[in-house]
């Protein structure tokens, strides 16, 4: 079972909750900002542009603790629906400094409906999808702004995230491309137990 309700309260309670707007803010003067993802069976992808330039990137394998957690099997067709919308969740937590507190224009980008339902709505059903869909709901509440768009992209003009994505693919003999030479490579954090804020809290927060 899992308390996204709870986890929110519970990452909020050092003090009030506390939103910054500003004149900029209210007119939308931001850089524009955007995150790119992609996933394959076997892993996730994604970079991060600002004011048009690539700025980072990173590529991780779905692991065995990612398997267990979500209900898929490395691998598989079956898996793809939620690596796609987990690469977008590492994404958006690995570059979060980037976007919750600072007034930017952020359009999300990729080439799965289901992922991008996921971040405009902030939920979805099915295996997996739930904890993700969750998790991403507390990322955007926990900031001050959410992303500004959701693109669709066709799969053949996601190149670069999908390169990414299939660093961890068996049978990939694709370097990555001069596009990333000036951008910095960021490393996920381990998806442990930890890294979930939506899992069961400890058995002391609630009274047991």
């Amino acid at each position: 079972q899992r308390y996204s309700g709870f986890a929110f309260f519970q990452a909020e309670c050092t003090g009030p909750i506390t939103r910054v707007f500003t004149l900029d803010a209210h007119l939308n003067r931001g850089a524009r900002a955007r995150i790119t993802t992609d996933a394959s069976p076997w892993g996730i992808g994604g970079f991060f542009i600002i004011s048009g330039s690539i700025k980072y990137y990173f590529f991780d394998a779905i692991t065995a603790e990612d398997a267990a957690f979500l209900g898929i099997t490395i691998g598989t067709p079956e898996a793809q629906q939620c690596c796609e919308c987990l690469a977008t969740l590492v994404a958006m937590k690995l570059w979060r400094e980037q976007w919750q507190t600072s007034r930017i224009r952020l359009e999300v980008r990729a080439d799965n409906v289901t992922t991008l339902s996921m971040v405009r709505r902030l939920r979805a059903k099915g295996i997996g999808l739930t904890a993700i869909s969750q998790e991403l709901a507390l990322v955007v509440a926990g900031g001050t702004y959410e992303p500004d768009v959701c693109t669709h992209t066709l799969g053949i003009h996601n190149k670069l995230a999908d390169i990414l994505s299939r660093q961890f693919d068996p049978n990939n003999t694709t370097r990555l491309p001069s596009s990333l030479q000036d951008a910095v490579f960021q490393r996920p954090p381990r998806r442990d137990h930890s890294w979930w804020d939506v899992v069961d809290p400890p058995a002391q927060t609630l009274g047991k």
